[in-house]
């Protein structure tokens, strides 16, 4: 990848990250009907950010950080 590529990817996955440890941390906040509520929060965080567009998960982290 070109180096403005790389850094693109780098940003998201940081996005990711930050948005993963956020929810892992705070379950209840998820804003999501099709969760499993007695999963681990860790499985109810990726779930949850799977299903995000790129440009729902860029706001959300924006709003939380």
């Amino acid at each position: 990848l070109p180096e403005t590529g790389r850094r693109e990817v780098e940003a998201a996955r940081e996005v990711v990250r930050f948005l993963f440890s956020y929810y892992v941390q705070r379950p209840q906040e998820i804003q999501s009907d099709f969760g499993i509520p007695s999963d681990a929060p860790w499985r109810q965080a990726a779930d949850y950010i799977a299903g995000m567009t790129d440009q729902f998960a860029l706001n959300l982290s924006l709003i939380h950080i």
